[in-house]
């Protein structure tokens, strides 16, 4: 019996290390994004916006969230109106990744809007995307 044991131990070890593994098929981007991304800071044109890290949202700011489980949040004006005193709002959608591109769908106060980004540069602290499309849905 003595001798067996080592043997069962080793043949146990064998059997799960032969288990198939699935490689995961996550986006090697999607790790470091998860977080919250405030402010933006634009390019001449608009088409590349640069965003920099932090815990959380403040309260009177745009920024946006990507949480695990492809949540989405984007915290911008949450009225019509842009004149001051602007109310932020938190929106929830949902969002997907190829490669570099990211595919987000978000609701807000009139509609949802369609995102196509790039993302061009991704460290700890910052967060750059080219914007690849940007499509508004109004609700009638």
């Amino acid at each position: 019996m003595k001798s067996e044991f080592p043997l069962y131990i080793l043949s146990l070890f064998f059997l799960f290390s032969a288990c198939d593994k699935t490689a995961d098929p996550a986006n090697p981007i999607d790790k470091k994004l998860i977080g919250h991304w405030i402010n933006p800071t634009y390019n001449a044109d608009f088409s590349v916006i640069t965003f920099t890290r932090v815990s959380d949202f403040g309260e009177i700011e745009y920024g946006v969230a990507f949480k695990e489980n492809q949540l989405f949040i984007e915290r911008k004006n949450a009225t019509g109106c842009g004149t001051p005193p602007i109310t932020y709002g938190n929106f929830e959608g949902i969002w997907s990744s190829t490669d570099s591109t990211l595919s987000i769908s978000v609701e807000n106060w009139n509609g949802t809007t369609d995102y196509q980004w790039r993302v061009t540069s991704l460290d700890h602290q910052n967060l750059t995307i080219e914007v690849l499309d940007t499509e508004h849905h109004w609700e009638e």
